[in-house]
């Protein structure tokens, strides 16, 4: 009998862990939003990697600018290095606390417009549903359900998580057009 309680009491202690474990994305995403609706810049620095953030944005930006200059042709090849030069210093003034606090709002947000009456109501503000997706042990993705884009988190430990990259959703504009 005491053999069959440990043994429960183990299963169910290693499933907590598991589940602790697995489900910690989630909360750093809540310390997340709670950290921009108390206008905590502190609190939401401690959860991003500001500059792999920026390395994500710039790597995507510049995918798309190549593509995009590629298809009008050697002119405006040239502009490449003067666009990103400029890129580079736009990306590094707007990647801040402040910034991130307004991608993450804006992306809590519901992208279609509301019904009139009762739901209206409801439907300002609710915030959209974000699905997880484990790229690796390491890697987290937040993605909006049905939608493209999102949010990818780096494990900082066994259960922190920090804001390390971002889907801007440009890989549709990097591909050539017919």
């Amino acid at each position: 009998m005491k053999r069959t309680i440990r043994a429960i009491l183990a299963l169910l202690l290693v499933g907590s862990f598991a589940a602790s474990v697995y489900y910690s994305p989630y909360w750093t995403l809540y310390r997340m939003k709670v950290a921009i609706e108390e206008k905590d810049a502190d609190g939401l620095s401690r959860r991003v990697d500001y500059p792999a953030l920026r390395a994500s944005m710039k790597s995507q930006v510049k995918s798309t600018l190549h593509a995009q200059t590629a298809q009008l042709g050697e002119p405006m090849q040239g502009m490449n290095a003067l666009a990103e030069g400029l890129m580079d210093q736009m990306l590094e003034a707007m990647v801040s606390p402040q910034a991130v606090a307004a991608m993450m709002s804006g992306a809590g947000q519901s992208g279609t417009a509301p019904d009139k009456g009762e739901d209206a109501a409801q439907g300002e503000g609710k915030p959209r549903d974000l699905a997880l997706h484990y790229r690796s042990w390491d890697q987290a993705l937040f993605s909006p359900k049905g939608g493209a884009g999102g949010f990818l988190f780096q494990r900082a430990g066994l259960w922190s998580w920090k804001l390390a990259g971002v889907d801007l959703g440009l890989a549709r504009l990097a591909q050539p057009r017919p």
